[in-house]
């Protein structure tokens, strides 16, 4: 954490925006709790200890300007990141969602929730948008245009959901 601290320290006093991409990965407890269902925990628990985890950081010191969190499809989790992030007049610090690599359809409906909030300012999905295009074209399943094409179709697919 003394790192990070440094880091962020550093960023703030150089007027350089600071990104931070926490990963909170379910205990064997956590995932006992969620009934050994990966997604229970995704949706009922991890937005809350995501939270947490953001008071933490900041109870620290460490002020980063974004958050890039991990998605559910918990609006009030989302709702109670937000909170997190914006405590203390801190209003200005916004949260992107993480896509985790996760499907494409349910990537798409953690978009539609955090929508909904307030604070959300973006998404980060990357290997839900371009890794199916690259392995078929790796597999020579697609052409390089082709390819483009689909990488290019989903980043708008995201981007149509993101705006709505």
């Amino acid at each position: 954490m003394q790192n990070l601290k440094k880091l962020s320290d550093f960023c703030h006093s150089n007027s350089i925006k600071l990104l931070i991409e926490p990963l909170v990965p379910p205990t064997e407890d956590q995932l006992v709790k969620a009934g050994g269902n990966k997604e229970t925990y995704i949706n009922t628990q991890r937005p809350f200890l995501a939270a947490k985890l953001i008071q933490e950081f900041q109870d620290s010191g460490i002020e980063p300007d974004v958050w890039k969190m991990e998605g559910t499809k918990n609006k009030e989790g989302y709702e109670e990141m937000v909170r997190a992030a914006q405590r203390e007049k801190r209003e200005n610090v916004g949260i992107v969602v993480l896509g985790g690599g996760q499907s494409r359809e349910v990537v798409e409906e953690w978009i539609r929730i955090a929508t909904q909030v307030k604070g959300i300012i973006g998404f980060a999905v990357g290997r839900t948008i371009f890794w199916q295009p690259l392995i078929d074209l790796k597999e020579r399943k697609i052409n390089e245009d082709g390819a483009i094409t689909q990488i290019s179709n989903n980043f708008i697919n995201f981007y149509e959901i993101f705006k709505k």
